[in-house]
């Protein structure tokens, strides 16, 4: 149990320059979200049978009652195997009814022993790589949110 918060607190660690971008820049950014149906927007395999699970979402909405969404999420997991499952996602869209999905992205899924040095390896790959991605993603937010030309 305490690996499991460590990694967690680990992980949210290693985001904290990304976070802290979207801070700066995103007032109405919401950290630490659970909204609904945030799990499905990982691997099957990463969701089911899991016995201790933390599943993380920062949400850069758009204008309006269902806006367009930016949604960076990052799951750590346990199952039977004693090891610590770990998966990010990105997801753009609508995340009130159905439809409004644009553009998606997960990481692969991967697992380690706890306080193994291949799990220090995999977060820190884990959140390297969704930091380098996320102007990318930021570009697709803006094009999504831009009016459309006629």
């Amino acid at each position: 149990m305490r690996c499991f918060r460590a990694s967690t607190r680990r992980l949210q660690e290693l985001l904290e320059p990304l976070h802290a971008d979207i801070r700066d820049n995103f007032s109405a950014a919401q950290f630490n979200a659970r909204p609904e149906g945030v799990k499905g927007y990982f691997d099957y395999g990463m969701i089911r049978d899991t016995s201790q699970e933390d599943f993380r979402a920062t949400v850069i909405p758009g204008p309006g009652w269902n806006p367009i969404c930016l949604v960076i999420a990052v799951a750590i997991v346990t199952k039977g195997d004693g090891q610590l499952h770990h998966q990010g996602v990105y997801y753009l869209g609508m995340m009130k009814g159905i439809g409004g999905h644009i553009d998606s992205w997960e990481s692969a899924p991967a697992a380690a022993d706890c306080g193994s040095v291949e799990l220090e390896a995999g977060l820190s790959g884990l959140a390297g790589q969704m930091i380098r991605a996320f102007p990318e993603w930021l570009t697709k937010l803006n094009e999504a949110l831009a009016p459309a030309s006629d």
